[in-house]
């Protein structure tokens, strides 16, 4: 994961063109059991404008997190994924692929987690870890808010 927060910083410097951001987030959905669950997490990535056809940009971000099942502690998890998407009009879509460390008899499992997202600010989103040979599947909605060097750059200045 360190490896790859370097890339990022390495293209974000070496190409004027690339945005890199900063997004928190609150994850609230309903996992396959209909419990609910609540969860935060923190990306770090880059944007970077294309002029595609209809593809506007792309986006690669590290993503941490933590996922709180509201009546069942033992199925709270933390997660990492690194999360690719594209934006098409005012709609960003995309997948993640990463790890989450479940916590089952004292011990800290590593599982395979993925999940996929659509919106923009306010996402649907479908988060998938799959333990004890089953699938844990939430679906829920997602609110984020990039922070990126637009909101403080000088406009008059900025060539982005």
């Amino acid at each position: 994961m360190k490896k790859t927060l370097i890339v990022l910083l390495i293209v974000s410097s070496v190409n004027s063109k690339v945005l890199p951001y900063l997004s928190p987030g609150i994850i609230l959905s309903w996992n396959t059991q209909k419990k609910v669950s609540a969860s935060w997490k923190i990306s770090a990535g880059i944007f970077k404008p294309v002029d595609y056809g209809k593809i506007e940009g792309y986006l690669l971000n590290v993503t941490y997190g933590k996922r709180y099942l509201l009546d069942d502690a033992s199925k709270d998890y933390l997660f990492t994924e690194l999360e690719a998407g594209l934006l098409s009009g005012i709609v960003f879509y995309g997948f993640g692929a990463g790890t989450a460390y479940v916590k089952k008899d004292d011990k800290i499992r590593v599982v395979p987690k993925g999940s996929l997202f659509a919106g923009w600010f306010l996402f649907l989103r479908s988060d998938i870890v799959r333990y004890d040979h089953k699938f844990d599947i939430d679906i829920g909605g997602n609110i984020v808010l990039p922070i990126t060097e637009l909101i403080f750059a000088d406009k008059e200045n900025d060539n982005f």
